[in-house]
């Protein structure tokens, strides 16, 4: 393998890696914050899962950033949760 296309293949892999790190820290984050605005609202999982008609392990799930949630179902947590997408993808 020529010294040019070693280094572009080695800055895909990097650059992938660095892309699916950053996606899971979005996940990890706003399930954090769904946990806790949930917790602040005193709703338990099952309340929260009732309200978006999901399954209690799908908000578990969900809330650990085991699954990623499509932005319909971030729409509806959010409405549930009586807050706005953009303050639920809030991250300080």
């Amino acid at each position: 393998m020529k010294l040019r296309t070693m280094y572009t293949y080695i800055l895909q892999k990097f650059t992938f890696r660095l892309y699916v790190m950053r996606n899971d820290d979005f996940y990890l984050k706003l399930g954090i914050n769904i946990k806790n605005k949930r917790n602040a609202l005193g709703m338990s999982q099952q309340d929260l899962a009732d309200k978006v008609n999901l399954s209690l392990n799908f908000i578990g799930k969900i809330e650990v950033a085991f699954s990623k949630p499509s932005l319909n179902t971030v729409i509806n947590i959010a409405n549930a949760l009586d807050i706005t997408v953009a303050e639920l993808c809030k991250f300080d």
